[in-house]
């Protein structure tokens, strides 16, 4: 008899997006449009309706010892009667001070190592406390006390970058505060933490409203356990919360096979029924697995992905059982069922999908109890039972304000032990952050510092008096590294922040952290997070463990998401968004500044500085509203998209999804399908040539016509072209049957639905998200906008925007858990044959396509009137757009001139008008000059050269005007007027230096090698920058002779001119001036002062070596002017012809009762011979042809 799991099917609860793309139906947009009419000073109420408060106290544990720190987080004890009010002597009420700036400091270094651990977990266990606790919890009172600070000043207009040196944190911080107390702050607030901030539903039932930000469970010592963490409202103001929802049950579906399997595996004629398949579970897998409790029910669900034989529609026999208890392996079948779903979906997953818990929001927690065994480092905590106490709130305030912190640290590398040491640490801090409103004002409100004396060095005297006179800093000197990191954590836990910014965060610092903390034993190490924890997670990628219930946004990982840059480092980003100058500071320069209080000082206003600068960083790109946006819509959690994972986005937009139409989603990839795939970080660090390598066609380039053009070129764009294809054509996991679909004849063959079909999962998704992008375009039109509202409009578009251009990227990425090469296929069809209809239409109509790349075509006017090219322009966007129903293709520009040089490779002036003038400006795509690789010097000539043919000069006062400037840079160069920073390469890691197989000839693994043997911190992604310099041997590879800017600085080494000259400045100008008469190789490598001779028909790429592989991978030779390979059939001496097809082709020999097949190592020496011939004919081609110009 089948176990009924009784109730009905568990409907969805809210938070989820409808089908339907209104502003009605988004949240998210209608607090935006709630906040418009609200004064910005109001301060929000998670619940409009007033509700009877409850006050649960915890109960009294026993008596007895003091028990030792548990070994992981101790799950809490619930409250059986929540009704009833317990005292509970033991344990003190908990004052939270809004105003929480300082910490009552004493003397880390003076204090045993013993005493601080015993302190701190006696006041953390909760059972077994005796009277000596009494005596011992009056230290963490006195360290509760706070101390008089300084009142926070009124900003002022901010410093301009001259008037700085780097940040100016000391000037900012003058200009943020003053000696007046702000106002609209709560001072000295008592709030009482010790019971639940209780409500009432309508039935009477108790919960709370819980604002969640972050979620954490641990897979495999506490299964069935996620802890929220977020802020929750008491007393007027919010506070942070830890939520543990526990007893989330695993479930999993199992297909009935259609007819029983006999013990030897073959099939019978008995009929499968739900009974045979519960009865086999029962017997094979519970009871092996002492499962004593679990339900069951038959249930009707749709499946629609990449398994064959799976019906679209059937009924699965749904299991669900303790998650303490295995699941059967992803692949397990039985006599009964075929397969099962759900075996490796997470408690979390199934809290969030399950609840419908779409990014932070405000939660009901229904019937919590307090918890009696602290196992946060939150506020107030509380406990509840299974998914059906949690949901989402039926009224969405807007998101508490929230406390971000700042981070930076400073390293030093001790001679003695050769391992790296943390030196000083500092943050800034603020109280009143909105996810969702405009940026504060402020960029801080409170700050602090933390140095330590490095070994065999002395503080000077009165740094601290100095640091508070002249910069109003109170600063903390330690003895000690574990003084110093023990201070931090006090302060941490202190200020209780939600969120922690840094640059490289995540991938450094916090390991850096974790390192250090392990080797210094420091105790409570575990405050970093919001989860107490004794045992350190240990591994790369820690940051999501390490800190969780806290988010971390690295604004390294954020920059390289929203912006292209040359680098990712401090300075770059610092230099090229915020322009300013900034410098690292080494360890030399470090270990310096201890020689007076002068250096000390600048190094404490440095370390400052690097936290300013990622606060400024975060503001300018709006790090943190957008990534709340993209949450929100995607569904996923907060501290994920924060760290990058775009992938994870789409498969939780697409799990809400399907889940909500009643389909079992595709289980997660286990650890050896990641490893056989990769992951999204190794595919996004991957070199250009080797990332998104897809197995299937990708987008159409037609064959450019190369040249300059002097004549309006129009630029026609398709928007959104693969969403727009997905919509248009209904492609989607429920319209095409696709799993049968194992090779490339049959995915060929694969057609997009017809008309009659209903519209799939997939497209109404995109359609949702494009829908409500024009709603929020429309809004911003407004002109009685104010700038903050218009700013959080511009942020919800983009991460719509974002959202929406991604989704087609899950069907084509190989290791996404929706990936289906099939149906990316048919995508990227259907838009070769677009571009082709619409080049086409194009011709038809008299005009002549000189571009195309994927989704835009390019189209010469023939004229230079702009109203003409404008009346052709809008002419080929009607004819094109009646062509379809969703599709649409827009005027993206129209270009003054152009110079095309091949396939994704040009350079243009855009015109347009505005306001009655015509507005210029210059467009590069996929030059030389717009590339990291090359050194500034190269890139300023090629600025020079292609300034002057976009110019329009005639051709003789082009060739003289580049001549002089090539001639005066060489002299420029040879005199040593060119700064070293015009000499820098910088090239990016793909992985960890020692991985490369050919070290010796990357020079910028070799900078990479010296660079960790001094300790410094190189990572995969890392931008290295390099200059090569002279040797003593000129035959040294230039490889071998790369050097950091700061090796050339220190040892003063020679730059190699000559090679500069060459490989870089000629390499990128010889591209440019291709196409360009009488500019030749030849002729600009003479005025380079090089020898002309070795570029005598070499072209434009003359003397580069860069290994450019997109210029080699362009060169296509016409197929009738390529020779056959012609290879001996060893057993009939007759001979075969190999032309090329683009196919496979057979290695058995077609003679006449001949069936020889070839063997591979006959082929490859075959072709060897064959290219030695040709390479052979080639030289002697070009030796003639060089003879002949001498």
């Amino acid at each position: 008899m089948v176990m009924g799991m009784g109730g009905a099917k568990k409907k969805t609860k809210g938070g989820g997006t409808g089908s339907e793309g209104s502003v009605k139906n988004d949240l998210v947009l209608n607090n935006i449009l709630s906040q418009i009419s609200v004064p910005s000073t109001t301060k929000a109420s998670p619940s409009s309706k007033k509700s009877k408060t409850l006050s649960f106290s915890p109960r009294t544990g026993p008596k007895g010892g003091v028990s030792a720190p548990p070994t992981r987080p101790v799950l809490p004890r619930p409250v059986t009667t929540p009704t009833v009010k317990v005292e509970m002597p033991l344990r003190k009420e908990r004052v939270v001070k809004e105003e929480e700036e300082e910490v009552s400091t004493f003397d880390f270094g003076s204090v045993h190592d013993e005493d601080m651990m015993t302190t701190d977990y006696l006041v953390d266990v909760p059972d077994g406390l005796t009277q000596e606790f009494e005596v011992d919890e009056s230290i963490n009172e006195e360290d509760d006390k706070e101390n008089t600070v300084e009142q926070a000043k009124e900003r002022r207009e901010t410093v301009p970058v001259e008037a700085v040196s780097v940040t100016g944190w000391e000037t900012v911080k003058e200009e943020e505060f003053s000696s007046e107390t702000t106002p609209n702050r709560k001072e000295d607030l008592n709030i009482d933490t010790s019971s639940l901030p209780l409500q009432e539903d309508a039935d009477g039932n108790p919960f709370i409203r819980f604002y969640w930000l972050d979620a954490y469970e641990d897979l495999y010592r506490q299964p069935g356990v996620v802890y929220l963490f977020g802020k929750i409202p008491i007393q007027g103001t919010h506070v942070s919360c830890c939520v543990v929802v526990q007893n989330i049950e695993r479930c999993l579906y199992f297909l009935p096979r259609e007819k029983l399997l006999s013990k030897s595996g073959k099939p019978t004629d008995e009929d499968v029924s739900m009974k045979d398949v519960y009865v086999e579970f029962n017997e094979s897998f519970a009871e092996k697995h002492r499962i004593m409790k679990f339900a069951s029910k038959s249930v009707d669900r749709k499946y629609a992905f990449h398994l064959p034989d799976i019906p679209r529609d059937s009924k699965y026999l749904e299991v669900r059982y303790s998650a303490r208890h295995p699941a059967p392996p992803p692949t397990s079948s039985g006599l009964s069922y075929s397969c099962v779903f759900g075996t490796n979906t997470t408690s979390l997953e199934r809290l969030i999908i399950g609840c419908g818990l779409k990014g932070p929001c405000w939660i009901d927690v229904k019937l919590p109890s307090p918890s009696t065994n602290s196992v946060s480092w939150c506020k107030i905590e509380c406990i509840t039972d299974g998914l059906t106490s949690v949901g989402v709130a039926s009224e969405q305030a807007p998101p508490p304000p929230l406390t971000i912190l700042s981070l930076s640290i400073k390293t030093l590398i001790n001679m003695h032990t050769k391992t790296k040491e943390i030196l000083c640490v500092s943050a800034l801090v603020h109280k009143d952050f909105s996810l969702d409103g405009a940026p504060p004002t402020k960029l801080f409100e409170s700050d602090l510092c933390c140095i330590r004396t490095p070994p065999d060095r002395h503080m000077p005297l009165k740094v601290q008096e100095r640091m508070a006179s002249e910069k109003n800093l109170k600063l903390e000197v330690t003895s000690s590294e574990r003084s110093l990191l023990s201070f931090f954590l006090a302060r941490l836990a202190k200020i209780d922040p939600d969120i922690i910014i840094g640059h490289n965060l995540a991938s450094q610092w916090l390991e850096t952290l974790q390192h250090r903390m392990f080797t210094c034993k420091v105790p409570v190490w575990s405050r970093i997070g919001r989860l107490r924890r004794a045992t350190m997670p240990k591994g790369k990628g820690i940051s999501s463990s390490l800190c969780c219930g806290r988010l971390v946004c690295d604004v390294k990982l954020s920059a390289k998401e929203l912006i292209r840059s040359r680098s990712y480092d401090l300075t770059e980003l610092a230099s090229s968004i915020l322009q300013l100058n900034y410098q690292p500071m080494e360890n030399e320069d470090i270990l310096a500044a201890f020689g007076s209080i002068e250096r000390v000082c600048h190094l404490i206003a440095h370390t400052m500085d690097e936290a300013l600068l990622s606060l400024r960083l975060t503001r300018e790109l709006s790090v943190l509203p957008l990534a709340y946006q993209i949450t929100r819509i995607a569904g996923n959690t907060l501290s994920r998209t924060l760290l990058g994972g775009r992938s994870e986005r789409n498969e939780y937009l697409l799990l809400h999804a399907f889940t909500q139409q009643g389909y079992l989603p595709p289980d997660k990839l286990d650890s050896a399908s990641k490893h056989h795939h990769g992951n999204e970080e190794e595919e996004e660090s991957a070199p250009a040539s080797k990332r998104g390598k897809s197995s299937y066609v990708g987008g159409l380039v037609l064959d450019p016509k190369t040249g300059f053009y002097d004549r309006l070129i129009l630029l026609l764009d398709f928007n959104s072209l693969y969403p727009s294809i997905i919509q248009e054509y209904n492609i989607c996991f429920t319209t095409i049957d696709h799993a049968h679909c194992n090779s490339d004849e049959d995915i060929g063959l694969l057609e997009p639905p017809g008309d009659s079909v209903p519209q799939g999962i997939l497209p109404s998704q995109i359609r949702v998200l494009v829908e409500r992008r024009r709603q929020v375009k429309r809004l911003m039109k407004d002109p009685g906008l104010s700038p903050e509202t218009l700013q959080q409009y511009d942020i919800r578009q983009k991460a719509l925007k974002l959202t929406a251009n991604s989704m087609y990227g899950c069907l084509g990425f190989s290791h996404s858990r929706f990936f289906a090469k099939p149906l990316a296929a048919v995508v990227t069809r259907k838009g070769r044959q677009i571009l082709e209809q619409t080049r086409d239409l194009a011709t038809k109509l008299g005009l002549d396509v000189i571009y195309g790349d994927t989704d835009s075509i390019m189209i010469d006017s023939g004229t230079k009137d702009l109203e003409v090219a404008e009346s052709l322009a809008k002419k080929v966007k009607t004819e094109v757009n009646k062509l379809y129903r969703l599709l649409e293709i827009d005027v993206d520009g129209i270009f003054k001139c152009m110079l095309l040089l091949k396939k994704k490779k040009y350079a243009a002036v855009s015109i347009h008008s505005q306001n009655g003038k015509l507005i210029e400006k210059r467009e590069l795509k996929g030059l030389d000059i717009v590339r990291r690789d090359w050194c500034d010097l190269a890139k300023r000539a090629g600025h020079y050269i292609l300034d002057k043919i976009l110019a329009g000069h005639n051709i003789d006062e082009l060739i003289e005007e580049i001549q002089t400037f090539l001639r005066q840079l060489r002299e420029d160069v040879l005199n040593s007027k060119v700064d070293l920073r015009e000499f820098v390469i910088t090239k990016g890691l793909t992985k960890m230096p020692k991985d490369y197989p050919d070290k010796k000839s990357l020079p910028h693994v070799q900078v990479a090698m010296r660079m960790l043997s001094r300790q410094q911190y190189v990572q995969p992604g890392d931008v290295i920058p390099y200059v090569v310099c002279l040797m003593g041997d000129d035959n040294v590879s230039p490889s071998l002779r790369a050097y950091h800017p700061m090796e050339v600085t220190q040892q003063q080494l020679q730059v190699d001119h000559k090679y500069y000259l060459q490989h870089q400045v000629h390499a990128v100008v010889g591209r440019l001036c291709e196409p360009i008469e009488g500019l030749d190789s030849a002729h600009l490598a003479e005025w380079l002062g090089l020898d002309p001779s070795s570029y005598v028909q070499r072209g434009g790429g003359g003397g580069g070596g860069r290994g450019d592989e997109e210029e080699e991978a362009d060169v296509v030779l016409p197929q009738e002017k390529s020779d056959p390979l012609c290879v001996s059939c060893p057993t009939c001496d007759k001979t075969i012809s190999f032309h090329y097809t683009g196919k496979k082709v057979s290695f058995v020999c077609g003679g006449r009762d001949c069936h020889n097949s070839l063997s591979r190592f006959y082929m490859m020496a075959a072709l060897g011979k064959a290219l030695r011939y040709y390479i052979s004919l080639y030289y002697q081609v070009r030796m003639r042809t060089y003879l002949r110009v001498l």
